[in-house]
C-alpha cells in the first residue's frame, strides 16, 4: 500500500507545476526507518526544497494510525501540498538494521520514487535522527557541481584473511 500526496488536485498552481519541469528533480531523499514520525517531520521541514522528491517510510514499530497521522501532517502543510513532491509510504514491513532488510528498504524506496519521478539524478537515505548541517540551498549547489557518473558507495571484494 502506498500513500501518494503526489496526486494533483485542482488547487494545484500552475506556477509550481512550470516551476518543477524548468528546474526538474536534482535530489530524492528516502527518509525512514524508526517509528519517529515527529523527528522525520522536523528533518523534512529543515530538508524541504521544491526541486527534490520526498518519500517518508516508517517501520512495522509504528501503528497504522502513526502512518495515518504522518501522512495527514505532511498533506496540511500548504507547501509540501503545494508542490505535490512529499510522499508517504502506507505499508511497513520489519527492518532490521543488521540484516538485508536494511539495505532491502532503501532500494525499495528508490524503485517507488523511480515511478514517481524518474528525473532524479542523486538518491539519498536518511533516518529521522539525521539533521542538515548545510541549508538545502547549499546542498543542491554541491551537487550541482558532482559529475552525474559518480557515486559514494564503496566496494570491494578483496577479503582480509588472518594469518
Amino acid at each position: 500500500m502506498f500513500l501518494t500526496l503526489q496526486c494533483l488536485s485542482y488547487g494545484t498552481s500552475i506556477l509550481s507545476m512550470l516551476y518543477q519541469k524548468e528546474k526538474g528533480t536534482l535530489l530524492c531523499l528516502h527518509i525512514g526507518y524508526l517509528a519517529k514520525s515527529k523527528k522525520m517531520l522536523r528533518l523534512l521541514k529543515a530538508l524541504y526544497h521544491p526541486r527534490n522528491q520526498y518519500l517518508l517510510q516508517l517501520d512495522d514499530r509504528s501503528s497504522e494510525s502513526e502512518r495515518m497521522d504522518l501522512a495527514i501532517s505532511v498533506k496540511s502543510i500548504k507547501v509540501f501540498e503545494e508542490y505535490g513532491n512529499v510522499n508517504v509510504i502506507g505499508k511497513s514491513y520489519a527492518i532490521n538494521r543488521m540484516g538485508s532488510s536494511a539495505l532491502s528498504a532503501p532500494l525499495h524506496a528508490a524503485a517507488l520514487l523511480l515511478k514517481l519521478n524518474p528525473d532524479w539524478e542523486w538518491f539519498i537515505t536518511l533516518t529521522a535522527s539525521d539533521y542538515p548541517l548545510m541549508t538545502q540551498d547549499d546542498i543542491l549547489h554541491a551537487f550541482t557541481f558532482l559529475p552525474r557518473y559518480a557515486n559514494f558507495i564503496h566496494y570491494t571484494n578483496k577479503t582480509v584473511r588472518n594469518k
